[in-house]
């Protein structure tokens, strides 16, 4: 087979992200590599974020890298790709196999393997796809390339324990902002009484991707919290399981 491959070693990991839960810090699985049409490499993989697996809990966190040397080096995407809790007509149990393709149009289509619940209590396995929105309706401001608005990421991992990370972007100041200044930027905590247990941000920040982490102090019990990220004229709220 030698003479029909060229073997490349590579000590560096493809996926430097690594997660500290319980003793499993090493859950990627499932690879899967595309070449996109600019020459790069993208790897999609899955994360189940260590034990309980599924269906105790439900759990599947696709992730993705991309190599702009032909595979010697991989850096990770901003954000996440897919979750199990994105999909709302059925309860998704676990993700698992992505397998990523380039549509003729330009959008990006992931097929997975998926254990459901039919809501009865019983659980079967199907193969599921999630579908990106063509090109042309993502909105960016002409001159800057930035998001056209704020958008909040739903926090990895989740469940966590003893951290999770969150992103949000801030778009360029609305030229309708109050008094012609930027907003304040508030990203906070709250549990299911809807008491604030933390505030991540407080401030005005220039437009960007930004990144925090939280990690909630002894007095947190196990449970739900909600991560809302609000300005002016927007608000929006991640669910998030805080296991202990």
């Amino acid at each position: 087979m030698t003479n029909l491959w060229h073997f490349l070693e590579n000590r560096n990991n493809v996926t430097p992200m690594r997660f500290n839960q319980t003793g499993n810090d090493k859950s990627f699985w499932d690879p899967h590599a595309t070449l996109l049409p600019d020459g790069r490499i993208r790897v999609v993989v899955m994360n189940q974020h260590g034990p309980p697996v599924p269906p105790a809990v439900p759990k599947g966190t696709i992730y993705s890298f991309t190599s702009e040397n032909h595979g010697t080096s991989f850096s990770q995407d901003p954000g996440i790709r897919l979750r199990y809790d994105y999909f709302t007509e059925f309860q998704v149990l676990s993700l698992n196999d992505p397998k990523l393709l380039r549509l003729p149009d330009g959008r990006y289509r992931i097929y997975l393997a998926a254990m459901i619940s039919d809501g009865s209590g019983n659980n079967k396995w199907a193969i599921l796809s999630a579908t990106t929105l063509p090109p042309t309706s993502v909105k960016h401001n002409e001159k800057t390339n930035e998001p056209a608005g704020f958008r909040l990421y739903p926090n990895y991992p989740n469940p966590f324990n003893p951290s999770t990370t969150i992103c949000f972007l801030v778009p360029p100041p609305s030229k309708l902002a109050l008094n012609g200044k930027p907003d304040n930027i508030t990203l906070k905590v709250f549990d299911v009484n809807g008491q604030v247990v933390a505030t991540l941000v407080n401030e005005i920040l220039p437009a960007g991707k930004y990144q925090t982490t939280f990690t909630p102090d002894n007095t947190m019990s196990s449970g739900v919290y909600f991560f809302t990220l609000s300005a002016e004229n927007y608000r929006q709220t991640f669910k998030a399981i805080l296991m202990r």
